[in-house]
């Protein structure tokens, strides 16, 4: 593991076995779990304890990246297992595919917490589906979600105006605030695309 900072353990191809099996009392949880939330099963015979307890014995701090796609809501146990875990199918470069990622993304905010992030899959800022103003409410909507700002696009030609969006300095220290909460939608008005999202800062700032 020597030079490795960041493994994403994807759920393609698998053997059929889960992730982690649900509904258990093994004794095995109970140091990773206290005995009122033995819901998750995290013996180390499931593919993503396996892989959490090989990442800690590596002798240095490795991301670990859990993605099933939400199926199995690991935003409720990921916590246990890895540093982010996937809460949506795979995103696509659209704006509709964007705002729906965003949006069940947000049912998970509770979860979020230092050390522990919802993912609402990587960033498709530059792979041309989009608009410039669509890409920046994109950076933008992930870096308030605490989510991690993994580009999806081909970092060998990006063009200026996508270089731009991604590194502005005042998005990314939001989306690194060590408060570590995921914002939240502030209000709903019936089915309408009125959803302005807030999001508490250090010192009693807040972002909206």
């Amino acid at each position: 593991m020597q030079g490795i900072d960041y493994l994403k353990y994807d759920n393609c191809h698998h053997d059929g076995s889960k992730p982690i099996e649900k509904w258990c009392s093994c004794l095995l949880c109970f140091d990773l779990q206290p005995y009122y939330m033995l819901i998750y099963c995290f013996n180390f015979s499931c593919r993503y304890p396996v892989m959490s307890k090989a990442l800690k014995k590596a002798g240095r701090p490795i991301f670990f990246s859990l993605c099933e796609w939400g199926e199995m809501h690991p935003a409720e146990w990921g916590f246990h297992v890895g540093n982010s875990w996937r809460t949506t199918r795979d995103i696509t470069d659209t704006w509709e595919s964007m705002i729906s990622r965003a949006d069940q993304n947000e049912l998970y905010a509770q979860y979020a917490r230092p050390g522990g992030w919802n993912d609402p899959d990587m960033l498709e800022i530059g792979n041309g589906g989009m608009t410039k103003d669509e890409y920046i409410v994109h950076f933008s909507l992930w870096a308030i979600s605490k989510a991690p700002l993994l580009l999806g696009c081909d970092i060998r030609n990006m063009t200026q105006e996508t270089i731009e969006i991604i590194s502005n300095k005042e998005v990314i220290a939001v989306n690194q605030d060590s408060y570590g909460i995921q914002a939240r939608k502030a209000r709903m008005h019936g089915d309408e695309e009125v959803k302005p999202m807030q999001q508490p800062l250090l010192l009693n700032h807040m972002i909206i």
